[in-house]
């Protein structure tokens, strides 16, 4: 399965990975891997990311930041990415390698950006304009295979970063394959919204649980 990777550096190169992905694309992230959907990208294509990457402080990705419109709300991307796509194996929602075409696809609209965006100021820049305290929603979707949580809809977790929405998430959800999210996909919520599953539910669901971490400050 290819993919394409883009280094905190900007640099750009095609990679074949191997099952269990979470290990061989895990080596590329350099760690647990998450898949987003970045508002600046295109279905079926997806970013894959270290979970962790801002909790371990890892470099900003310039690329991968552009495109998840970290200059529109501050959350930045970190670490090196991966972009391949989502697809059905037939009924699991799934990870799936990219065709040569969508890989130069991949490579249109992201060496533009390696060329233009080598600076890590403006990433920083955006960084420092983040208001504390911000919690936005995440929306974990399921699909019909019994097991996750729940067969169709989604869980809608609040939480000031996705890292830690990922984190409330797996408090009540555990993986049941490490490295792997105990869902089909997560969205941020501009992105949820414009998929068809906002407008007419999952598999005949729409929200099926809520969680929020609510901090509280004493002094």
């Amino acid at each position: 399965m290819k993919g394409v990777v883009v280094t905190t550096k900007g640099d750009l190169s095609i990679r074949d990975f191997h099952a269990p992905l979470y290990r061989s694309v895990g080596e590329a992230v350099g760690g647990y891997i998450e898949t987003v959907h970045p508002r600046g990208l295109s279905d079926p294509y997806v970013m894959i990311v270290n979970e962790e990457g801002l909790l371990e402080g890892l470099k900003p990705n310039v690329v991968g930041s552009y495109l998840y419109g970290t200059h529109l709300h501050g959350q930045p991307i970190v670490g090196d990415i991966v972009f391949m796509k989502v697809g059905y194996v037939g009924i699991e929602r799934d990870i799936l390698g990219l065709e040569d075409a969508e890989i130069e696809e991949i490579k249109k609209l992201v060496e533009p950006m390696t060329s233009k965006l080598k600076d890590p100021a403006w990433i920083t820049g955006q960084i420092e304009k983040m208001e504390g305290g911000n919690r936005m929603m995440f929306y974990f979707t399921y699909g019909c295979s019994e097991t996750q949580p729940f067969v169709g809809g989604w869980t809608e977790v609040e939480a000031p970063s996705r890292a830690v929405a990922n984190q409330i998430f797996r408090a009540y959800h555990p993986d049941r394959t490490i490295g792997f999210l105990n869902c089909s996909s997560v969205y941020e919520e501009a992105q949820f919204q414009r998929t068809e599953m906002f407008k007419t539910g999952n598999f005949g669901k729409r929200c099926v649980e809520r969680i929020s971490l609510v901090r509280k400050v004493l002094i």
